[in-house]
């Protein structure tokens, strides 16, 4: 949102403008005040749109939102109010797009340590960035937190213990790693379909995180260009122009 917007805004208000041009400075700080209050509007539909198309989780994200003044010191084809967000992740929620990636596979929490609350945060035991080392390969160290279970083609591992399950027909697709919980007096063997880190509760073993995937689609949201749309057009800041001016020539805008 920037000065030039106002050439058609200040052509159609010339009695307001040719009041201001006899004060110095008058014009721009205007000017710089109906920026600020257009990027303030987009701000405000911004963080309003984020909350009734995302969940929101934590008080980083409508924080993040930032607007940044326009001054009235600078002159009038150098101002500018800008309405955004210091977030890395926002960006490709309002554009769209795919997220790769940045080593091996994106960590996706599972439905068992989100719970049935979808809104809430994770607890922090199944945080990644509490998580310490992660071990990802063989052999585990002894007393390891989180490790990463792998679906692979050979029984080894566990499987021993648990008891095989046969496969019917076609030849059984192993898996690296199985674990099981025991059915009346025999325990059975549930094997792996994808990737995941894991992490001890008791004897049980608790998927944390599903590695199956390199990248993801994120689905455009248009949270901020929605609201671009909305308030950086010429009807709202004609009339916020309007109405600066007649407060600063009677006194009243700061």
């Amino acid at each position: 949102m920037s000065s030039p917007s106002f050439i058609q805004v200040t052509n159609n208000a010339p009695e307001l403008v040719r009041e201001l041009h006899k004060v110095e400075g008058a014009f721009q700080k205007v000017v710089a005040a109906t920026l600020t209050e257009t990027a303030k509007a987009v701000t405000t539909r911004s963080e309003r749109n984020l909350k009734r198309t995302m969940i929101i989780r934590t008080t980083y994200t409508p924080k993040s939102l930032k607007t940044y003044p326009a001054s009235a010191t600078k002159p009038l084809a150098r101002q500018n109010a800008v309405s955004g967000t210091i977030s890395p992740y926002l960006p490709i929620q309002d554009e769209g797009g795919k997220i790769s990636a940045k080593k091996k596979r994106i960590a996706v929490p599972t439905n068992r340590v989100r719970g049935k609350d979808r809104k809430k945060k994770i607890p922090g035991k199944y945080r990644l960035n509490n998580a310490g080392a992660i071990q990802w390969e063989r052999p585990y160290a002894k007393g390891a937190k989180f490790f990463a279970l792998y679906p692979a083609l050979a029984d080894i591992g566990d499987e021993k213990n648990w008891g095989k399950k046969k496969s019917r027909g076609k030849a059984a697709y192993r898996r690296y790693e199985t674990f099981g919980r025991k059915r009346g007096k025999k325990m059975v063997a549930y094997r792996l379909s994808r990737p995941g880190i894991f992490t001890r509760q008791g004897k049980k073993l608790i998927k944390i995180r599903d590695v199956s995937v390199r990248q993801v689609t994120i689905h455009a949201k248009h949270w901020h260009s929605e609201a671009v749309k909305t308030y950086g057009n010429y009807q709202f800041m004609a009339r916020w122009f309007r109405l600066n001016a007649k407060k600063y020539l009677a006194g009243k805008l700061d």
